[in-house]
């Protein structure tokens, strides 16, 4: 008996139905190594990911979320990949498009300590 075909969106529905801390952890380390990154773009084989072997594709639908929020976009630089896994598979560069969003998001999920009103203006 085969399975049904998700569509992507239907398959990020269901994670954030059954595996939402997994999809946020994704996301978070994402947007983490963008803004520690001495570059301006980052490869998703150059991140770590502390994932569960059955939760593997919430990276891939990390990144989906995060361009569609856009919090990062693609910088149009693309190579194969150099991570034992899946090496040779073709892995695209992103980047921020705000620091500031990107902080935000990072506040709003539990990466870093919330701060004062009078701080947050001088983010601005």
């Amino acid at each position: 008996m085969s399975q049904p075909t998700l569509t992507h969106d239907e398959a990020i529905a269901l994670q954030l139905c059954y595996k939402p801390q997994d999809l946020r952890a994704a996301m978070v380390a994402v947007v983490t190594c963008a803004l520690e990154s001495c570059s301006p773009e980052v490869w998703p084989d150059e991140m770590h990911f502390e994932l569960p072997a059955d939760s593997k594709n919430a990276i891939g639908n990390g990144f989906k979320t995060l361009t569609r929020a856009k919090l990062i976009e693609r910088t149009g630089a693309w190579r194969a990949s150099k991570a034992g896994s899946h090496k040779g598979r073709t892995i695209f560069a992103y980047r921020l498009t705000n620091g500031n969003l990107a902080r935000a998001f990072l506040r709003r999920n539990g990466a870093i300590a919330k701060i004062g009103q009078m701080e947050l203006l001088n983010l601005i």
